[in-house]
């Protein structure tokens, strides 16, 4: 930030001619005070500023409006928080320097052309002006402190400018030397050494009243020059002797009070030296206090920016670790993805492997139930015609009953060894098929109860296949969702770290702009030694630290480094839940591998049962 300079004046004689006239600006100096007008347009007004302006380039002419002009105007000599001059709002205006114009009229007072707001709240320094400048054209240095003048250390009445013994101050007699005046006088008033008696005469013309016993100021000096000789003469009767003892008294009163008054004014004199003392004083003491509190000032705001700078400087370098290590995170969180999606599919192809094996475990169950039922029906059939056999039997045995019971066969006991012989086969016979006709029944039990076993261990089988089938699907649906998750957070987390550089690019751009404002404060000369400027220092530190403030790099950071925590235990948590995941997929895929071996043994066993059945049957 560039602190405009203001343009020193410059003093050029005008001649006569010259005033009023317009004249261009090449051929020419502006002056700051002079009464000018912008080219093109009716504005015009006392030029208060000619130089630079911040942001733009070229030579700009600041203006205060007065007369038809005034109020419309575009500000009050501040552009973009920079003040180069003051006036009161709508006021002021600004334009090229090479559209001035000299405006018609009069050139401003010296009150006009350098009020003394303007300079006082200007907000760069006026460069010093010489010396041999004239007081009347300087802003004096301490404007709240009146400086006492000859004419202001002792009140005097104010009386007619006439003298009581000649000509007035600063005028030349006919034949003696000039007067001096007050501002060459040596500062001491002298004592009359003779009575200045050429003024009896016109003492006693005047009336006496009570002003004729109060001289003023201008007698007095007067009274304490050496007596002029008087070049006029007059031809005058002697006076009588009342008329000079009167004048004697008179001329001793007037001694009287003389002498009194050159006392007054030597004790005034006195005391106005000692005052002008004092008040030199009084601003020595003022300028040092000033300078070391600017001093002070300056120290304490530079401190101030530099532990600002410091704790910015630590914030961005603690934000630059903290995305270094979100970002390392990421890329991590990135490369477990593929891994995630290998484990997805191979976890699909797992899935559609099981649903094969489950069909040709079901259809092979379906091959062992009709082998069952075919064994059971075969069972059956024999059974039925072992029933049949065994029916046929006892009716042949009944038979052989009847007829071992019939009288008439009573003698025949030689032919019925046969029959006998046959009976005992026969009964034989019915035994063993009994036998086996039960022996095949508890087979037939067996083999169903077994087809019952094999049915509920089929049925429980498929239950805990669909379960676990089922159970399965949910995560790998979770573990999608979780992947998507994971997709949408690794997404923000590349947000937030965008966000996060672009705050530290601006806590970085801010701590260069408070850099460069430090270095603009130690590149400005001392501080004006003048309340107003010390109170306007002090306002501008308070701005610099509101804005400090209201930027609240602090709460940035923190409100980063809060996120930053955030994400990385979202991050750390995703990645448990990645680990609990694949524990559970591994755990799952060796629960499979144990129930295939389960139901491997299962079959094979199945397939003795129904070896041993059909070997039965065939037997």
């Amino acid at each position: 930030m560039s602190t405009p300079q203001r343009t020193p004046r410059q003093s050029f004689p005008r001649t006569i001619s010259r005033q009023g006239a317009t004249t261009p600006f090449k051929q020419r100096s502006w002056e700051i005070g002079d009464m000018v007008q912008l080219q093109g347009s009716e504005l015009v007004g006392v030029l208060r500023y000619l130089g630079p302006v911040h942001g733009r380039e070229g030579r700009f002419a600041g203006l205060e409006l007065i007369g038809s002009s005034a109020g419309r105007g575009k500000n009050d000599g501040t552009i973009e928080g920079v003040q180069y001059f003051a006036t009161v709002p709508n006021n002021g205006v600004f334009g090229p320097a090479s559209k001035l114009v000299a405006a018609s009229g009069t050139r401003p007072n010296s009150a006009t052309a350098r009020p003394p707001s303007s300079l006082s709240r200007s907000i760069s320094r006026t460069e010093e002006r010489p010396a041999s400048a004239a007081r009347g054209s300087l802003r004096p240095r301490y404007s709240g402190v009146p400086l006492p003048s000859p004419s202001a250390a002792t009140p005097t009445r104010s009386l007619p400018r006439r003298s009581i013994g000649g000509a007035p101050l600063g005028t030349r007699t006919l034949n003696g030397p000039p007067l001096p005046r007050l501002s060459q006088a040596s500062g001491q008033f002298a004592k009359p050494q003779t009575p200045l008696t050429s003024s009896v005469s016109r003492v006693m013309r005047r009336p006496t009243s009570a002003a004729a016993h109060v001289c003023p100021a201008s007698s007095l000096r007067t009274s304490m020059l050496p007596p002029r000789a008087n070049n006029f003469h007059f031809d005058e009767e002697p006076m009588p002797q009342q008329l000079k003892s009167a004048d004697e008294e008179l001329s001793g009163k007037r001694r009287t009070l003389l002498e009194q008054m050159s006392l007054d004014a030597g004790e005034s004199q006195t005391e106005y030296t000692k005052l002008h003392v004092e008040l030199t004083t009084a601003k020595k003491k003022i300028a040092s206090l000033e300078d070391e509190h600017a001093k002070n000032m300056e120290r304490e705001l530079f401190a101030v920016r530099e532990e600002h700078s410091e704790a910015l400087r630590l914030q961005a370098s603690e934000a630059d670790a903290r995305i270094q290590a979100l970002e390392l995170a990421v890329r991590d969180a990135q490369s477990a993805v593929p891994h995630a999606d290998d484990l997805h599919a191979k976890m699909e192809q797992m899935i559609t492997e099981w649903a094969q094996e489950r069909d040709e475990l079901l259809g092979n169950i379906e091959e062992l139930k009709g082998a069952g039922q075919e064994t059971i029906s075969v069972y059956e059939h024999q059974l039925e015609l072992a029933a049949k056999e065994q029916q046929g039997l006892r009716t042949h045995l009944q038979q052989l009953e009847a007829q071992l019971t019939d009288p008439q066969n009573q003698n025949k006991d030689t032919s019925l060894s046969a029959t006998d012989i046959d009976m005992t086969s026969l009964r034989e016979q019915v035994q063993h098929l009994t036998v086996k006709a039960e022996r095949l029944e508890g087979e037939l039990n067996e083999a169903r109860f077994a087809a019952e076993n094999d049915r509920a261990a089929h049925t429980s089988a498929n239950q805990e296949h669909d379960t676990a089938l089922r159970s399965l699907q949910e995560q790998v649906e979770k573990a999608k969702a979780e992947a998507q998750e994971h997709a949408n957070a690794t997404l923000n987390a590349t947000d937030e770290i965008a966000k996060l550089h672009k705050v530290v690019e601006e806590c970085k751009m801010a701590l260069e702009r408070e850099r460069a404002e430090i270095e603009t404060l130690r590149t400005v000369p001392s501080v004006d030694n003048s309340q107003e400027e010390i109170h306007a220092l002090q306002a501008n530190v308070a701005r610099l630290t509101l804005e400090l403030e209201q930027k609240a790099p602090a709460e940035s950071n923190e409100n980063a480094l809060a996120k930053l925590h955030a994400l990385e235990s979202k991050h750390k948590e995703q990645t448990e839940a990645h680990a609990k995941e694949i524990a559970e997929l591994e755990a799952l895929v060796e629960s499979r591998i144990f129930r295939e071996d389960e139901l491997e043994t299962a079959m094979e066993q199945l397939r003795k049962e129904r070896d041993v059945a059909l070997a039965k049957a065939a037997k």
